[in-house]
């Protein structure tokens, strides 16, 4: 049956665009930093530096996801006001988890299934991530800020100059200090 009805890899790579693949790239990161960062916000204990390098590489997909989808829809806003989130650490990151997974959904039937990219319930998908985001910022007592500037850290050990390249990604230099 699997044999049937999945669209074969050499057909999804026939049709997916560029664009396509980035969307798909970003929400990838998301889904997989989202579940990270909830084992993290799981443990008995939270390591902070862990901490704010899930938040980071979340901040990472994130922008580059807004950016991806601003290319393809340049007027597409991400809204202020996203539905309630629960306020306590691990139920935000629960939240975080499972609106990472509805943005990889949404990302995924556009790049494979060919549907026309739903903005819509993206962009709210979005901002209900970004105030899962903000509230766990708030409730382990750091900023965005420092979330960031963790990732601008451990990218600059990672890649030189700041630059993508397979190898270093392969090598993860911040990860053998």
């Amino acid at each position: 049956m699997v044999t049937a009805l999945a669209k074969s890899g050499e057909t999804i790579v026939a049709e997916l665009t560029g664009p396509e693949m980035h969307r798909l790239h970003m929400a990838l990161g998301l889904s997989g930093e989202s579940a990270e960062l909830l084992e993290a916000l799981l443990e008995d204990e939270l390591d902070e530096e862990n901490f704010l390098e899930e938040m980071g590489d979340l901040e990472f997909y994130y922008e580059g996801l807004r950016q991806g989808v601003v290319a393809a829809i340049p007027d597409f806003k991400v809204p202020e006001s996203p539905e309630s989130i629960p306020t306590a650490s691990p139920e935000s990151g629960i939240v975080l988890t499972i609106l990472a997974g509805t943005i990889l959904d949404l990302v995924k039937r556009n790049a494979i299934y060919r549907k026309e990219l739903d903005s819509s319930n993206l962009a709210n998908a979005m901002a209900g991530l970004r105030a899962a985001m903000t509230l766990l910022y708030k409730n382990e007592a750091f900023t965005q800020a420092q979330g960031l500037e963790a990732n601008i850290k451990k990218l600059g050990k990672r890649y030189e100059g700041l630059r993508y390249s397979d190898s270093a990604a392969q090598d993860r230099a911040d990860k053998s200090a």
